[in-house]
């Protein structure tokens, strides 16, 4: 502790000379207590605009990080609340095509759930850019397929040939034979494909090229494509249901005479 000859008396400090942090000493605590501690004053900071610009040039990431980090879990949290209707409620349209208009079609989709299929819940389309080239697109088809996301498929020939034979597809005749699925006299014969694991022959998809009533949806080149149903959608019967819908309002009656 210092001694009294080496505090200052007016200001409750000790001054002496070795003593880097001023410090109240015994002496002079009563003061300190009594008038409060007065060394800190002079150290503080004013702000100002210079200081504040200087501060947000170098922590401005910080701030833009904490946005994002903050809708990022708002958007976490409100998908795993969202209600999701069950997977026999919902029949989702995937088209393997880098163009169209979504919206009209699923406009369309959502009329006929209303005055057709009231019992489903959603009813929508999801377009994928799938080419040969795009390896993204590929990987994207292939993640859809295994997890079971989607029921109708319009698929490429090749996506359409690899999938029949994995057996990754229902098997359309029995629903063609029961009269559930009316194809109106189309040539399916593209649509036979073999199952490489039962060795069976079985019709995995209907050629699409004569579904010219989709141009309104800027489908209008379909040539090499069919209209196929996911075997893992878990909601067969409806998916079978609204194909049946598709043949009748996008396939014109002069196609199926000339057929």
């Amino acid at each position: 502790a210092c001694g009294k000859s080496a505090c200052g008396e007016n200001d409750g400090r000790c001054t002496r000379e070795r003593q880097t942090v001023p410090l109240p000493c015994g002496a002079c605590a009563f003061s300190v207590r009594n008038n409060g501690w007065k060394g800190s004053k002079g150290m503080k900071t004013p702000l100002t605009k210079e200081r504040l610009k200087h501060h947000l040039a170098y922590n401005s990431w910080k701030y833009l990080l904490l946005v994002v980090l903050c809708v990022l879990g708002w958007n976490l949290i409100y998908t795993t609340t969202a209600y999701r209707p069950p997977a026999e409620k919902i029949v989702d349209v995937y088209l393997c095509s880098g163009y169209g208009d979504q919206e009209a079609l699923d406009a369309y989709l959502e009329n006929i759930r209303q005055t057709e299929m009231s019992d489903m819940e959603q009813m929508q389309s999801i377009f994928l850019s799938v080419t040969n080239d795009d390896y993204y697109g590929a990987i994207q088809l292939a993640t859809y397929v295994m997890a079971g996301e989607g029921d109708i498929y319009l698929l490429d020939k090749d996506n359409f040939v690899n999938y029949a034979g994995q057996g990754a597809l229902i098997d359309l005749e029995p629903y063609i034979d029961e009269g559930t699925l009316d194809i109106k006299g189309l040539d399916v014969s593209a649509g036979w494909r073999t199952n490489s694991e039962t060795g069976e022959k079985h019709l995995y998809g209907i050629p699409a090229q004569d579904f010219t009533g989709m141009e309104q949806f800027g489908l209008g080149d379909l040539e090499d494509m069919y209209w196929c149903i996911l075997v893992t959608g878990g909601n067969d019967a409806n998916a079978v249901k609204l194909m049946d819908i598709l043949v009748r309002d996008f396939v014109p009656d002069e196609t199926v005479q000339d057929n």
